[in-house]
């Protein structure tokens, strides 16, 4: 899983120095040529805006390392920060990495520009089934690749819970629709991390 996330990081990120103009290699003629783009001493940015928690502590300086391109890094920690950036104009952002549905209402705000696919032919290592479901949001998959893929989940000790609410429908365990809502969840409360007043 770690290799997996990293490999994904990798590629995202390299998309991306893919797409943020690195311009025309060829030295204008009688000049000689300047560091090649991605080496150490070639000036080349990439910046990054994403979730607070999406990175591990090595992705940056490993991307770093291997490519030469510095990475400016900036956290957001709501989808609506993210929108409210990206709709103001001119953010200065590389890559973003907004969730689905949101990247739906920022596409169909013309906030992106469309991939250049012929630019990016490790696209053909992207999970099928899940690029089908960001197509949902972006079809044809013309404005984005995948970065992360989840679900959340809740754990708990079920001989507390059980203590607590006898009743709890929890032998298919907690869905939405499952009874375990409203006043399953407040009578839940003594079980909370939070500090009483």
């Amino acid at each position: 899983m770690k290799f997996s996330i990293r490999r994904m990081a990798v590629l995202v990120l390299g998309c991306a120095m893919v797409l943020s103009a690195c311009g025309d290699r060829k030295p204008p003629s009688g000049k000689t040529a300047g560091p090649m783009p991605g080496s150490p001493d070639s000036g080349k940015v990439l910046n990054l805006y994403i979730w607070s928690d999406y990175l591990a502590a090595n992705t940056l300086s490993n991307f770093e390392k291997q490519t030469g391109i510095k990475v400016h890094v900036a956290y957001f920690d709501a989808n609506e920060t993210l929108e409210t950036k990206l709709l103001a104009g001119n953010s200065g952002y590389d890559i973003v990495v907004p969730t689905a549905s949101y990247f739906e209402r920022q596409i169909k705000a013309d906030v992106y520009l469309p991939l250049d696919k012929s630019k990016l032919p490790n696209l053909r290592y992207m999970d099928g089934l899940l690029m089908s479901k960001v197509a949902l949001h972006d079809p044809g998959n013309a404005h984005g690749v995948i970065y992360m893929w989840g679900t959340n989940g809740i754990g708990y000790n079920e001989k507390l819970v059980r203590a607590l609410l006898p009743k709890a429908p929890l032998a298919n365990g907690v869905r939405s629709g499952s009874g375990f809502e409203g006043s399953w969840l407040s009578a839940g409360s003594a079980c909370s991390t939070r500090r009483p007043k």
